[in-house]
Order: structure tokens, then sequence, then C-alpha cells
């Protein structure tokens, strides 16, 4: 109950995402090896576990998470650990654009 609980809040608030996601894939494949793979019973727990592995390969907390709000903030190593950033990936800490998203100097 406690690792659904930590494990989902962190994927809702895109913190830690990687970790997230390995820890709900690894509940999710407990939960539908005790109800047997080939159940129709664990039907709703495979969607969970395809939904979980995309947000671990999408990297879906750099998106709009937490993940990209701290990630400049953090040493690289531990970015690289725990985000799932790599070594200029992320623009350094405090550096915006001049211009909104979406639209071109003119």
């Amino acid at each position: 109950m406690s690792g659904e609980l930590i494990f989902g809040l962190l994927l809702a608030l895109g913190l830690f995402t990687p970790i997230a996601a390995w820890g709900t894939m690894w509940l999710s494949a407990n939960i539908i090896m005790e109800k047997s793979f080939i159940s129709h019973g664990a039907y709703v727990d495979k969607t969970y576990f395809v939904v979980e592995l995309f947000c671990l390969v999408s990297r879906s907390g750099l998106a709009y998470g937490l993940d990209a709000a701290l990630a400049p903030y953090m040493p690289t190593e531990v970015a690289s650990a725990l985000v799932g950033t790599t070594p200029g990936e992320l623009p350094p800490a405090g550096v915006g654009s001049a211009q909104p998203a979406g639209l071109s100097a003119a």
C-alpha cells in the first residue's frame, strides 16, 4: 500500500520519474504474476504496466514535471541518476529565453 502511494505520487508530480516508474512497474509485475499472466483479471494491471513503461521510456518527468524544474539545480551526477538527464541536456539554472516558446523574433 505505501509503495503504491509513494510511487504513484512521485509519478503524478513528475519527481524522480525513472525511479518511480521502475517501482510502479515492479509492483504491477508482482500483481500480474499474483493474478496469473494469462488471466483476464490482470488486464487493467497489464495496462498500468504499459503506461508505466511509457513514462520510463519517454522520460515524462522532464516535460512538465518537477524533474524538469529541479534538474538544472542538481549536480550532474545526481540529475543523471535520479532524474534521467544527460549532461548538457538542460539549460543552466536561471537561464530562460527572451521570447515565449513558439514565437519567433521578427
